[in-house]
């Protein structure tokens, strides 16, 4: 087999662009997100809205997002799943300006979890996708979209309470209003520097100075509030309404300081190794004249501190200055791409796809004629083929293809997993990422050897990161 080792290996559930049996899954990520955001088109939404300002839709549709999760979902989910206090489910609750979390230990019955709720706590489910198919798929096929891990909250709030603090997140979220009715305030950042910020902030008081609301709305089913990071806000539900809503969130730490901060740590490798400079001892004594106790030095006070300071910023300076050259971009890319997948949900596949995967295709047990069905035509040249997700695979410089389709449904829960692919071979998984979502045939791989083209088809699509269709 030309593939080498496999460190981990299961998922949940002529070149052709115009295949209309297997989904685009780019073009199905967009549609997803159309519905989300529709009436605005998504031109307008990041032209306009993304990272800028807040986004509030009225619908008068509460149909709208039927198909996404339900209160009756929620009961059923408590019922038939072990949803775990804490890991899971957090009861919550904000009364007279304190906020509070009432999490027992233990699994969160249904009996137990809506006496918190009649007694007036909110439930909020933390990652719905583990236990809700349609939630997982829209999560999943998003992905493809933004590029960053999708992720989703699930808020169940009792008539005429609060359950959290006035805050800001760390997430881009689209608040989609399911049932019943929330009254939402919406703030502006304070400062430049709340602005996209790096972290969710704590709990804002009342006597914190928020200013006037910039939304000042209530939620019906149907409608949409998208907020950018940083924007503080809090939710009431009216009396006599209860309100279930869904967050859906993206592009946590996914800015260009983490990408600058993976070029920076493999640039300092690069020039480390490259340029001697780098390697050169500190100055003696450097200890003793900077720091922070020295930061006040001047002339006046110790002329051969201030001046051999002076002296070691300016060479400091001068070594970044050299590191820049160092910079790879790719490199960088490859690092935050594989971080995304390890964190991303396992594809999650349409039956047009499933059937042409190893998820789907091969033979089938017949029970009536108690054998199996004949097996599929083997991978030939003529084979279309194409990557089965782009966020589920990522070939990096080292010849390791990392693939996402070990993960689960819960964040982080399996260990990183790759194959090893031959350097002969790497153009071939290239071209197949640089060509998605288009099908090639196994024929228009760059590599130079027919037999390694097939092979190197057939080993990836019985690891599951192929679809394979015959040429028509």
């Amino acid at each position: 087999m030309p593939i080498g080792s496999d460190s981990s290996a299961e998922i949940g559930s002529n070149s052709d662009t115009e295949d209309d049996s297997v989904i685009d899954p780019i073009v199905e990520a967009t549609e997803v997100f159309k519905e989300i955001i529709a009436p605005i088109s998504t031109e307008q939404f990041f032209g306009t809205y993304w990272e800028r300002k807040p986004l509030l839709v009225k619908r008068n549709s509460p149909s709208h997002y039927d198909d996404w999760f339900s209160t009756a979902d929620f009961d059923s989910m408590l019922r038939n799943h072990r949803v775990m206090f804490g890991e899971h489910l957090d009861v919550t609750s904000y009364r007279d300006g304190k906020r509070e979390t009432h999490n027992p230990e233990g699994r969160a019955l249904a009996s137990q979890t809506w006496q918190f709720y009649q007694s007036g706590c909110s439930l909020r489910l933390l990652c719905p996708q583990v236990f809700h198919d349609r939630v997982y798929q829209k999560l999943s096929i998003l992905h493809e979209l933004f590029g960053s891990f999708v992720g989703a909250n699930v808020y169940l709030t009792p008539p005429g309470t609060q359950g959290f603090a006035p805050h800001w997140d760390d997430i881009e979220a689209f608040v989609m209003q399911l049932e019943g009715r929330k009254h939402w305030r919406v703030y502006a950042p304070r400062s430049p520097n709340e602005r996209l910020p790096r972290e969710s902030s704590g709990n804002f008081g009342p006597k914190d100075r928020l200013g006037q609301p910039v939304i000042d709305a209530v939620l019906e089913p149907g409608d949409l509030l998208y907020m950018p990071r940083g924007f503080i806000h809090q939710g009431r539900c009216l009396d006599g309404w209860h309100s279930l809503h869904i967050t859906v969130s993206t592009y946590q730490k996914f800015a260009w300081t983490d990408l600058l901060a993976e070029a920076i740590s493999g640039a300092l490798e690069r020039a480390t190794t490259q340029d001697e400079e780098f390697r050169r001892g500190l100055p003696l004594g450097l200890l003793g004249f900077a720091g922070s106790a020295f930061g006040s030095l001047t002339a006046a006070s110790r002329d051969d501190w201030a001046n051999r300071r002076r002296e070691a910023e300016e060479f400091c300076r001068s070594l970044l200055a050299r590191l820049s050259g160092h910079i790879s971009l790719d490199e960088a890319a490859d690092r935050i791409a594989c971080g995304q997948v390890r964190d991303a949900l396992p594809p999650a596949l349409d039956p047009s796809e499933a059937s042409c995967s190893a998820f789907g295709a091969g033979p089938v047990w017949d029970a009536r004629r108690g054998r199996l069905t004949a097996a599929p035509p083997a991978v030939t040249l003529k084979s279309r083929i194409r990557l089965v997700r782009r966020s589920a695979a990522r070939l990096t410089g080292d010849g390791r293809l990392h693939s996402s389709l070990g993960n689960t449904r819960v964040f982080r829960e399996a260990e990183p997993a790759y194959l090893d692919v031959e350097p002969a071979l790497a153009p071939g998984v290239a071209a197949l990422a640089a060509a998605y979502p288009t099908f090639l045939t196994v024929a228009e791989l760059p590599i130079a050897d027919p037999e390694d083209r097939v092979a190197l088809a057939a080993g990836l699509h019985d690891r599951g990161l192929l679809l394979v269709r015959e040429q028509r």
